[in-house]
C-alpha cells in the first residue's frame, strides 16, 4: 500500500461519516499521540517497540504512514 491508497480510504472515511479528510487526519493522529505518551507514562516497552517499527519522517507515525504500514502487514501476512 502507498501513501496515495492511504489518503483514498482516509477521504472514504471522511465522506462516509459526513467530516473532513483534515478532521479524519487530525482525530486518528491524535489517538496516535494518545496512544504513544500512554506507553510512555507505563513505561509499556513491548508498545513502544511497536510503535518504532512504523516507519515515519517525525516524532509520531501520521496516519497515512500509519494506515500504509498497516496495510502492507495485511497484504504480507
Amino acid at each position: 500500500m502507498e501513501h496515495t491508497q492511504a489518503y483514498k480510504a482516509l477521504l472514504q472515511v471522511a465522506q462516509k461519516n459526513g467530516t473532513t479528510l483534515e478532521n479524519v487526519i487530525a482525530e486518528i493522529e491524535k489517538g496516535i499521540r494518545d496512544a504513544i505518551a500512554t506507553a510512555k507514562k507505563e513505561n509499556n516497552q513491548a508498545a513502544l517497540d511497536k510503535w518504532k517499527e512504523i516507519p515515519c519522517a517525525g516524532e509520531y507515525p501520521t496516519a497515512p504512514e500509519l494506515i500504509t504500514y498497516v496495510g502492507n502487514q495485511v497484504k504480507n501476512s
